[in-house]
């Protein structure tokens, strides 16, 4: 799990996408809230390999949770 001074970091940086671990959707989408980000009521998803993506907003900061629920392979992408 990816944990609060390493989102941070993440989004002080230059970086535009940090690979996390996957956990429980609903443990990332407390952690954003922890620090002020917003959920959007979208979610999307796609085929069977259950492909998501997850969108955040703080003020003009936009963050996407993407992954697949089977496979794995999360990032969380700085949108600008």
């Amino acid at each position: 799990m990816l944990t609060k001074e390493e989102l941070e970091t993440f989004l002080m940086s230059d970086e535009e996408t940090l690979n996390i671990p996957m956990a429980p959707l609903d443990s990332y989408s407390t952690l954003l809230q922890s620090i002020g980000f917003q959920e959007d009521d979208e979610i999307d998803t796609n085929s069977w390999s259950i492909d998501f993506s997850m969108y955040f907003n703080k003020g003009t900061d936009k963050l996407e949770l993407d992954g697949s629920l089977y496979y794995g392979n999360w990032t969380l992408i700085k949108i600008k």
